[in-house]
Formats: structure tokens, sequence, C-alpha cells
């Protein structure tokens, strides 16, 4: 093999492996980076989907270093609440009713209803749509969310579509999530297991925790204690979102940077390999 060819072929195995790194670099980039919003607030979503310790909470303990708790498959349940209402820096829990939204349902299906006034929490529309289900159920621009809100959103609902409303909480409201109270805490618990046992359903916990403190550090202490003791529940917050973001891109930076180094690695020997071929060994001078 000449020289000049030599040359060639050593220039052709370089880009293609620089083509190669820009390719691995550029699916996982499209495939793995997070470029989640962190929402400017100090509440926490609670919501249940894994009941054990899913990829996102691993992901969230690793990027904070904490080590797989022993009871790794715990997660909240309703006769948990109590006991999250009463964790420091809690101010409210706010507890989706899965019974008021059947019955809702069931006055539009036969027509007891036709318009109605619908309360949820600020929060859980206007930065858990997602995991709340209240964007899917309501499908209402967010941009158009009137400003006069403070703890309660209300929306004005038919059969057939819903809008925003200023309309003030009164009596004839139907709150879709359920205050924790002690005092009516009992009484709520007695309707919701009514509601399972006559529809043969199943009521998981959904709910928003807002609190008392305004800090983020507080709220990030508060995010870290829940999961800690609840690993199998699933969660959104400023807090989960901004170390889950972190984590997943430092990961997939390390991969990346792990690919390419075995890449060039190998691209090195081949083409020292193609550099040696064909030469000779030089005969001593006599």
């Amino acid at each position: 093999m000449s020289g000049k060819t030599k040359l060639i072929v050593m220039i052709i195995v370089g880009v293609a492996a620089l083509g190669l790194i820009a390719g691995y670099a550029y699916t996982g980039y499209r495939r793995d980076y997070c470029d989640d919003e962190i929402p400017d607030v100090t509440s926490i979503y609670v919501y249940t989907v894994d009941m054990s310790l899913g990829d996102l909470n691993r992901t969230y303990m690793r990027g904070k270093g904490f080590s797989v708790p022993k009871g790794e498959a715990a997660y909240v349940t309703y006769q948990d609440i109590p006991t999250v209402d009463a964790t420091d820096n809690v101010d409210a829990v706010y507890v989706f009713d899965d019974a008021e939204l059947d019955a809702l349902t069931e006055g539009f299906n036969s027509g007891e209803i036709t318009e109605v006034n619908v309360a949820v929490p600020v929060d859980a529309i206007k930065y858990y749509s997602a995991p709340s289900g209240l964007g899917y159920m309501f499908k209402l621009d967010l941009s158009q969310m009137p400003q006069t809100y403070d703890e309660y959103a209300v929306i004005r609902c038919t059969a057939d579509s819903c809008e925003w409303s200023t309309d003030e909480v009164d009596e004839n409201t139907v709150m879709l999530y359920y205050k924790y109270d002690d005092k009516t805490w009992g009484d709520f618990n007695d309707k919701l297991i009514q509601y399972v046992v006559a529809n043969e359903a199943i009521s998981d916990v959904s709910m928003l925790v807002t609190t008392v403190s305004d800090s983020p550090e507080d709220a990030a202490a508060l995010q870290d204690l829940i999961i800690k003791n609840f690993p199998g529940s699933n969660y959104l917050s400023a807090e989960f979102t901004r170390v889950f973001r972190e984590k997943t891109n430092m990961d997939l930076g390390g991969r990346i940077a792990t690919f390419a180094g075995v890449v060039l690695v190998i691209t090195a020997a081949v083409e020292i390999g193609i550099a040696v071929t064909g030469r000779r060994a030089k005969k001593p001078r006599k």
C-alpha cells in the first residue's frame, strides 16, 4: 500500500469514527436528554404509578447520593396521609377525590347536572397538570388561567366543554380535591370506601402537598424526607425535576464520553496498524 493510499484510508477511518461518535451522541441526545422545566413552586405532587422504587426515583436518589432504603416498595396510601400532613413544613394536603369525580360524571351522564363550577388546587393544574391528570381532564389553556386565583382554580363545566371561571368557591362548587382535616378525615374515608365497594374500583393516592415555608431549600428537604419514607410513590416538584434533569444529563454525557473514548482508542489502533502495514525492516549497514 502506497503512502498516499494509506493516508486516504486513515482519513476515511478517522472521519468514519467521528461520524460514529456524532451519530451516537445525536441519538442519545434525542432519546435521553432531559429538558424538563423546573416548576417555580415549593409544593410537591405525589401520585401512584410504580408502587415500588422505579427508575425515576432511582435516578433522583442516585443524584442525591441516597442509598436504596430497606422498604423500597413502600408508597403513600390513604392511611399514611395523616402522617404526611403532620410532617414539618407541610401546610396542607389536597387529596384527589375519586368518589366526587364519579358523582360528577354520573350527574352529567344522567342529565341531572348540565352546568357546574369545579374547583381544584391552583398548583395541581398550573404546575402538575400531567401527573394530576387535570390537564387531560379539562383540556384548558394554562396560559389563560386567571391571575386572581389564590388557593383554588375554578372551572365552569358542561357535559361537552370546560372554561376558566372567575366565580368564587361556594357551597355549590364541586371540590375535586379533599383538603385534609382530622375532623372530617373519617367521613372522607367512609365515602371513599363506599365508592370503591359499590363500583368494584381501585383508588390510589393522588395528592398535592403545599408547604409552610417559601424556601426552595426547605421544600427540597421535605421532598427528600417524603421520598425516603415512601420510595414507591411517584413525585413531581421543583427539587425532583432539578435533580432528575441534572442526573439524567450527567449520565448521558458520561455514556457519550465513554463511547467516544472507546471509538477513539480503536480508531488509533487501526490507524497505527495501517501506518505500519507494508513497512520493511531496514537492513543493518555492514
